[in-house]
């Protein structure tokens, strides 16, 4: 609570303040100044119409009207002693590009804060000349080009160049928004990344391999002190671009002063050891050394505190409405993720992990693929995962994904672009609270939560086993026919940028969600019947069955494990009903096993396994190798098969 002179304080202090320790120990901690509300950040196109208007107009007209450059005129035939007058001019628009990239890249701040100016200029011209004894006039509209260059840090503007306007004419060097944030569209940010590598760290480029952090600083001239940053909410990495003294934590736990000079990066000593918050922070603030010294030189000149960029740890990718912080820090965080995993390295790991797992079922592959990715980089598994779904594995999205404090039950996640199916008790709690339909699915039993999921409570979406429900193989292959779907909800968030550092100050918050209302409630509803079925063993009668197909086919267990590849410890597990078959492990068996269509499908179903061919591929090749080949070729061909319609195999077998 804060008394009316705290309020009078407060109203002159800058975001974060000073508060004494309750316990009276004499220490003090930051907290955010409820009374402080940050200015919007500035528009330099918006600056530079309101500070240059008039000499820019003044510009061309005298160009025109004193220069007499060469324009398009509409009368040929006017003599060359006409004269020419400018009126009704206007300012069509005001495009900003950075400085050609020898400069561009340059450590002198100068070279680094000059952009290029181009200004389109829209103005009615009158000709007038004689014909013997009378004056004529004769008009026209014309469009002309003024192009300048722009110090950021003097305010010095070069002498204009004007001419007339030309659309093929392009100007050169990368575009800025009105804020200064670098245009780099989507499909651009790769090159973007190769570029950096190629100019700051060739290496990487010619052999592929995991950037150092401390070494790209170097390269780029940038010094690197660790330090404690104490309770400062930038508490990974600052980036300083100018000389000044900041405050840090000292060796007692008092806060002291330290000088920082220019191009210094403060990295918190707290993260030295940990390699991947280390060198991401590095790296971080090293990118936004790269691209975005026209968006600080610029907002220098407005906002004076402004005293370095910041890294706080991985940011979450906003859609929709978003600040010019949003902007440069998320542009900041996808360059970071392509420059620590370029686009043919971070392929060539994925394509060789998954070749060394094709005798596992394809979730597991994928999930050791974005686990060896992490290890390769020394980034986080979910900045592998999203970098290996942004490369085109969209199975991977249902691979790995955190919920409840642990990690879900893997599906193939290709079906998730639109959609989210895994969801906290927490988000479902609250969909539950405001959400009618999903109040009467759940609590007329014909749903049921199971690891992360709002499962459809029938058999061949999940099994009961040892006293819990688990997703069957089924519904991890086919989740959008079995779950709930999601998509999710960002409402009611707001946030603000911190002027100190012109860094996002947010607050984390998980993505909540609703309920997808297209899904056919009404014949979910007539599931709820099913709950009975599912308190019994599923498996028994999958052992059972498993036993006297095997006898029939005069089958040892140790002939199964060599022809399918499957150890012999799960193929006893199998046997006595103690654990799930795989999907692909189960129609290996029924190829190995040579059972008959009928046979084969027989044995799925008291597995709780079902699909179809119209469920696309790869279930359309199963349902041929389970109706056509099971009977007459092994497993090894039927590998063969998959192999050349580019899916994964079964299972390997033993070969001599």
């Amino acid at each position: 609570m804060f008394l009316a002179e705290d309020i009078d304080r407060l109203m002159e202090e800058k975001p974060y303040g000073l508060i004494e320790s309750p316990g009276g120990d004499g220490k003090l901690y930051m907290f955010r100044n409820p009374c402080f509300e940050p200015e919007q950040i500035g528009s330099f196109k918006n600056y530079f119409r309101a500070e240059y208007y008039d000499w820019i107009i003044n510009c061309v007209q005298y160009a025109v009207e004193e220069d007499r450059i060469e324009v398009n005129r509409s009368c040929s035939f006017m003599p060359d002693d006409q004269d020419i007058y400018m009126s009704e001019p206007e300012l069509k628009y005001i495009h900003l590009y950075e400085f050609p990239d020898k400069l561009s890249d340059s450590k002198d701040a100068e070279a680094r804060a000059t952009i290029l100016v181009d200004s389109g200029i829209a103005a009615k011209l009158t000709f007038s000349g004689q014909e013997g004894a009378d004056s004529v006039y004769y008009h026209c509209s014309q469009w002309f080009r003024c192009s300048l260059y722009y110090n950021l840090l003097t305010n010095e503007v070069s002498r204009p160049q004007v001419k007339v306007y030309d659309p093929d004419e392009n100007s050169k060097g990368r575009e800025l928004t009105g804020e200064m944030c670098p245009i780099i569209h989507k499909s651009d940010l790769d090159n973007e990344a190769s570029r950096i590598l190629a100019k700051y760290y060739p290496e990487a480029v010619d052999n592929p391999q995991a950037l150092k952090g401390e070494e790209l600083a170097r390269r780029l001239g940038l010094k690197i002190r660790y330090v404690d940053l104490g309770g400062s909410v930038h508490n990974r990495g600052r980036l300083y671009l100018r000389a000044q003294d900041v405050t840090v934590t000292g060796g007692g736990g008092d806060q002291m002063h330290l000088h920082v000079e220019p191009f210094t990066i403060l990295i918190s000593q707290y993260i030295r050891d940990d390699v991947k918050k280390r060198e991401d922070a590095i790296i971080h603030e090293c990118i936004h050394f790269i691209e975005h010294p026209c968006f600080y030189y610029f907002q220098k000149i407005h906002h004076e505190e402004m005293e370095f960029f910041a890294s706080d740890g991985t940011m979450p990718v906003y859609h929709g409405d978003s600040t010019p912080i949003d902007q440069i820090e998320r542009q900041d965080a996808q360059l970071t993720a392509r420059v620590r995993m370029p686009r043919d390295y971070a392929k060539k790991i994925i394509a060789e992990s998954l070749s060394r797992n094709q005798h596992v079922d394809m979730l597991t592959a994928y999930e050791r693929a974005i686990r060896n990715l992490a290890y390769c980089c020394n980034i986080s598994v979910d900045s592998a995962k999203i970098r290996m779904i942004e490369l085109g594995y969209e199975k991977a999205r249902g691979v790995l994904n955190y919920c409840n404090d642990g990690y879900a039950k893997n599906y193939s996640g290709a079906e998730d672009v639109d959609h989210r199916y895994v969801v906290s008790i927490e988000q479902l709690e609250r969909e539950y609270d405001r959400n009618p339909n999903l109040r009467q699915l759940i609590e007329s039993g014909a749903v049921v939560y199971v690891g992360g999921y709002l499962v459809r409570n029938r058999p061949e979406s999940v099994r009961f086993e040892n006293g819990r429900y688990r997703l069957t193989i089924a519904a991890q292959m086919n989740v959008a026919k079995h779950c709930i779907g999601f998509v999710v909800s960002r409402t009611g968030r707001h946030y603000a940028f911190d002027p100190d550092s012109f860094h996002k100050d947010h607050t984390k918050y998980s993505a909540d969600v609703r309920m997808d209302e297209h899904q056919d409630l009404a014949g979910i509803m007539e599931l709820d019947g099913a709950y009975q079925n599912m308190v019994e063993q599923p498996y028994s009668g999958f052992a059972d069955l498993l036993i006297q197909y095997m006898k029939q086919s005069h089958m040892t267990i140790g002939n199964l494990v060599e022809d399918t590849g499957i150890t012999e410890n799960t193929i006893k597990n199998y046997r006595a009903g103690k654990t799930a078959p795989t999907l692909e492990y189960l129609i290996s068996i029924c190829v190995a096993l040579g059972l008959s269509s009928r046979m084969s499908w027989r044995l799925l179903k008291a597995a709780h396994i079902t699909f179809e061919p119209s469920d696309g591929e790869p279930y359309q090749s199963y349902c041929f190798i389970l109706d056509v080949m099971a009977v007459d070729y092994s497993v090894d061909e039927v590998n063969k098969y998959l192999q050349n319609k580019h899916q994964l195999p079964l299972s390997y077998p033993q070969t001599a």
